[in-house]
């Protein structure tokens, strides 16, 4: 696939904006964050506040949807230093992303809502049904389309679309195959891209299957953040 001038310069900005500040948070959270929590209160007075993650909390003082929902995951109503180590580190230098490298859309991105979709050079996104067929998904709906695993919640106060890890595959908010969008916020300049898959790798080594199962990666310009994920998950029951 060629890019064109404006589209290099997206991906570069994504690589400074991930890549380099996503080493970054790997190499220093886990040390740092111990630090980071003893000084929490402090808010951005605190010089460990980069490494903090304030959206863990609603504006109402609440825990955010995804954070409760990861709360649960691990048997916890609320929050503890164990847990929250644990989300730090996966959601490394949380404020200095959303502090120093804001993506540049909008305030509030609602679905597909709020931006121009300027081409769709890879559009291969399904659905599994239950009748062993598949629906195709337009990516440019209303609604923001990204390839991944979502499961059968353990507990009905979990919602299905914060249901990331679990026993039984939903077919009703999986997502299959693979896309890529290049599109601009409305009312901004610059160019932005998403790109996931999600789909069943093998990997071997002279011959030999070493592991088969999911791989889910997603790269590209999210609301406010760049996005780049990658997953391995292994081969379960849908339902």
């Amino acid at each position: 696939m060629r890019y064109n001038k404006e589209q290099k310069a997206s991906i570069w900005h994504f690589i400074k904006g991930s890549l380099f500040v996503g080493a970054f948070g790997i190499l220093t959270a886990w040390i740092i964050f111990p630090l980071a929590w003893l000084f929490r209160n402090k808010g951005r007075d605190s010089i460990f506040w980069w490494w903090m993650d304030d959206e863990r909390y609603n504006s109402d003082g609440y825990y955010a949807d995804d954070y409760l929902a990861y709360l649960k995951l691990h048997e916890n109503t609320y929050e503890t230093f164990l847990t929250a180590y644990k989300w730090h580190n996966r959601n490394a230098v949380w404020n200095l992303k959303r502090d120093k490298f804001l993506v540049d859309s909008t305030e509030a991105e609602v679905g597909n809502n709020a931006i121009d979709v300027v081409s769709t050079p890879i559009d291969r996104y399904v659905k599994f049904n239950k009748n062993a067929t598949y629906t195709k998904l337009d990516q440019t709906g209303i609604w923001i389309v990204d390839a991944g695993l979502k499961f059968i919640p353990e507990s009905p106060e979990m919602d299905v679309w914060q249901s990331h890890s679990g026993d039984i595959i939903s077919y009703y908010a999986s997502i299959i195959g693979e896309g890529m969008m290049w599109f601009r916020a409305k009312g901004k300049k610059q160019l932005m891209f998403r790109y996931s898959q999600c789909e069943i790798v093998q990997y071997k080594l002279l011959g030999i299957q070493l592991w088969i199962g999911w791989r889910t990666i997603k790269l590209g310009h999210g609301n406010k953040s760049y996005v780049m994920t990658m997953k391995h998950q292994k081969i379960k029951t849908w339902a």
